[in-house]
């Protein structure tokens, strides 16, 4: 479900990557389960809590973290970290299209946990 908030937030932005957190907000609203929200300054993703947000002063590529990210099962080739918290990153638009199904099938096991 989409979120003025962030619309807002997206046509306030300097970002240089504002283009490619578009593309992944666009990638992961099509699982309509997530809903999304302002959450640390930058645009969030939640659905049974935070599922991610978007590190909003990383300037080379668009960071999205999971927080919780340990907890989301399965194997992930862009999945990065250890610990508690994990990251997927995109440099353009391109690297999005290209995980795309990766990316919903994380969400899709974020959702189905929750």
């Amino acid at each position: 479900m989409s979120s003025t908030d962030v619309d807002e937030w997206l046509e306030q932005t300097t970002n240089p990557k504002k283009h490619v957190i578009a593309a992944v907000r666009a990638v992961v609203l099509s699982d309509g389960r997530i809903e999304e929200a302002v959450k640390y300054r930058a645009p969030a993703f939640l659905h049974g809590g935070i599922m991610a947000y978007f590190h909003w002063s990383a300037k080379e590529f668009a960071s999205l973290i999971f927080p919780r990210g340990s907890e989301i099962p399965g194997e992930f080739e862009t999945l990065e970290g250890d610990g508690l918290q994990r990251m997927m990153r995109f440099v353009d638009v391109e690297s999005v299209e290209a995980a795309r199904d990766e990316l919903l099938d994380v969400v899709d096991m974020w959702c189905s946990t929750r």
